[in-house]
């Protein structure tokens, strides 16, 4: 067996999408020769808790939880929060900042660089030093963000001349948002300096969309980025039911819900439909499932369409899982912000998986507009088209009220290409050649 050392700040019970691309790696890497073994935090600070999640760790399997200092402790007290809440990804990017938190949001930007993990770095190159000699390791496999967990790779496979992939969940400096935040230039240069450091130094990095591949590639001058989309779990599926809700036009989102996710154009074609339609007034029923921005609801509200909003706190992904399936179209939606074309979020291939009809919202020419094109689950729809929203959704309640929905789902044998067993043989093949390489 070759022998792995996973470094990874998100592992359960974190819960989320971040959590489940390496734990699904570790689920099957033993299939194909290889044996992970994991370095992550102690009491991590997770925005999301899903305890289920740990029933999926294998047996046996060697887990190092490294305690450290982080700033949101400090955040929590100087904001008035509870010790135990829950800080939502992002909250220090968005728009409507308190004074106070404008100011945290300065001092995080421009002196914890990359991001407020910084302060593991070091017990983390001592603990991974350590599981390399102790595990006889062959290879090591950085996944950010937090970006600063590339960082113990960077200086370990340096100084123990190891092999090193590095994970990109998201991009680094060219995420969508970094430039609208208020860092200093010499902080950006520092920024970006790490990133290409990281970059040139890894043997092989890989990535979750073409989009994001081609863009590191320009970073590094490099060519070896590698896409593995997050893809989804066979098995996650077959243990599940998939009774769909028959008194409901359900039109189901599930995961976190952005401001930058929430299309005006969308609830005010619902709105309209709605209000002309009586059969679909009579069936509608718009359930946002996870974490979501009040903003959301405030539009939902505002366009008249309160009454058929249903919401529901974060679910385990099992249970998530029975949501989809049980609901007569899943809503898809891409955030709609500046250079969007490269966002492929692990929720479109469990969506696939569900075996529903989707109504996607997004660019027509991007990386997911692509995939639903291969495995036919329908159009990519710009955000601003109206008319086309208007058809899509008359075109599912109409067969919904035929029970014809199934006629509208992706195609099963086409999407076998995205799941989990399939993607982490991908991975498999890339640690073998790095490793017989040198």
């Amino acid at each position: 067996m070759i022998n792995i050392l996973i470094i990874t700040y998100y592992w359960p019970p974190a819960g989320g999408p971040g959590v489940q691309r390496m734990l699904k790696f570790v689920k099957y890497l033993p299939e194909f020769g290889i044996k992970p073994h994991i370095l992550t935090v102690k009491n991590g600070d997770f925005p999301a808790i899903d305890e289920s999640l740990a029933d999926e760790i294998p047996g046996g399997l060697i887990v190092k939880k490294i305690k450290g200092w982080e700033p949101y402790g400090l955040f929590r007290f100087l904001t008035g929060r509870k010790k135990d809440e829950k800080i939502p990804v992002g909250i220090l990017v968005q728009d409507n900042l308190s004074t106070f938190n404008k100011i945290f949001s300065w001092i995080r930007l421009n002196l914890f660089i990359p991001d407020g993990r910084l302060f593991l770095v070091i017990p983390f190159i001592r603990a991974a030093r350590k599981m390399i000699r102790d595990y006889n390791i062959d290879c090591i496999i950085t996944t950010g963000p937090p970006h600063s967990m590339h960082l113990p790779g960077f200086w370990v496979s340096k100084r123990n001349s190891i092999n090193w992939i590095a994970d990109f969940r998201d991009p680094w400096t060219q995420i969508y948002y970094y430039e609208s935040q208020p860092r200093s230039m010499l902080a950006k240069r520092i920024d970006k300096w790490l990133e290409k450091s990281v970059l040139c130094r890894a043997d092989d990095t890989i990535t979750v969309s073409p989009q994001i591949a081609r863009q590191l590639s320009s970073i590094s001058g490099k060519p070896n980025v590698d896409t593995i989309f997050n893809g989804y779990d066979h098995a996650d599926f077959s243990s599940s039911s998939s009774r769909v809700e028959k008194d409901k036009f359900r039109i189901a989102y599930i995961g976190n819900f952005k401001a930058n996710q929430n299309i005006d154009e969308l609830w005010s074609v619902l709105s309209d439909l709605s209000s002309r339609n009586n059969e679909l007034a009579n069936a509608l029923e718009i359930m946002i499932v996870g974490n979501f921005h009040a903003e959301v609801v405030d539009t939902v509200n505002e366009k008249g369409l309160s009454k058929f909003l249903k919401l529901v706190k974060y679910v385990p992904h099992l249970q998530a899982i029975e949501i989809m399936r049980s609901s007569s179209v899943l809503l898809f939606i891409i955030p709609n912000v500046t250079g969007n074309a490269g966002i492929v979020t692990g929720k479109l291939f469990d969506y696939l998986a569900a075996s529903r009809p989707l109504l996607s919202i997004g660019p027509p020419t991007g990386d997911a507009a692509e995939i639903l094109y291969q495995v036919k689950a329908g159009e990519m729809i710009d955000p601003s088209d109206t008319m086309g929203l208007g058809n899509r959704i008359n075109d599912l309640f109409r067969l919904w009220k035929i029970d014809k929905l199934n006629t509208a789902v992706p195609e099963k044998t086409l999407i076998k290409q995205y799941e989990r067993r399939q993607l982490t043989r991908t991975l498999s093949e890339i640690i073998m050649n790095r490793i017989n390489s040198k």
